[in-house]
């Protein structure tokens, strides 16, 4: 929301000047252009008017609610603190998870995304597999590891379930590059 922000303030100002400079440098004939805008738009039916208007109203409060939502957290505070309000920021969280769920065996590469939902972590973990291994098990694994991870080691409240997605990889082809020392035989008859 940031980049849009500042276009359409770049955006905003530029209009604004440029019709501040009309209405101060030549009002006549900016009473004039306003009243042939005025005219074309009068001679558009009412139905179509209301549905132009209809838009710019949803327009306008789908962007007022971009701006004024309240964006997520990049801290969240400890629950089992109990002198003073300790905060851990998100990215520890991630990378606390991330070590934890790779030291884990069959498990190829990990991604974890955490986020914050009413002063509690809410975690989305995808995982590459080893082929063959057994998927809800191992989800199974990695949700326990999240919650016991969250909760016990960082004493975080989690919301809700973990999200985890498992995707197995593929087996990659072992190809075997020939030894130079091997030969066809010819040169060990000679010998």
């Amino acid at each position: 929301m940031n980049i849009f922000n500042r276009i359409f303030t770049i955006i905003t100002i530029f209009i604004l000047t440029i019709v501040g400079l009309a209405v101060v440098v030549l009002p006549a004939n900016l009473q004039v252009a306003s009243g042939s805008v005025l005219a074309a738009v009068e001679s558009i039916q009412v139905s179509l008017r209301f549905a132009v208007a209809l838009v710019f109203i949803i327009v306008m409060f789908l962007l007022l609610w971009l701006e004024l939502r309240r964006a997520g957290s990049k801290t969240v505070e400890v629950a089992r603190s109990t002198g003073s309000r300790i905060r851990i920021t998100t990215s520890h969280v991630e990378e606390r998870l991330t070590q934890q769920i790779d030291a884990l065996g069959g498990v190829i590469s990990s991604r974890v995304k955490v986020g914050e939902r009413d002063n509690q972590v809410v975690t989305q973990v995808e995982v590459v597999s080893s082929p063959g291994l057994d998927i809800i098990a191992k989800g199974e694994e990695i949700a326990a590891i999240v919650r016991v991870t969250v909760t016990d080691q960082l004493g975080l409240k989690l919301f809700g379930k973990p999200q985890i997605t498992i995707k197995a990889g593929k087996m990659k082809a072992v190809t075997i590059a020939p030894s130079s020392s091997i030969t066809d035989g010819s040169s060990d008859a000679k010998a």
